[in-house]
């Protein structure tokens, strides 16, 4: 745990997929900064 707070993502199967994919997950109750997950490009 981090004195400032921390995040938890859990991700669905389908999110993972998605990620496989190609697409950005972001998320949909966010406040001033928004979060994104994309997955590393390979060379």
């Amino acid at each position: 745990m981090s004195a400032f707070g921390d995040n938890e993502f859990i991700l669905t199967k389908d999110e993972v997929l998605a990620l496989l994919e190609g697409k950005v997950l972001g998320d949909p109750d966010f406040d001033e900064y928004g979060t994104f997950i994309t997955m590393e490009k390979e060379e």
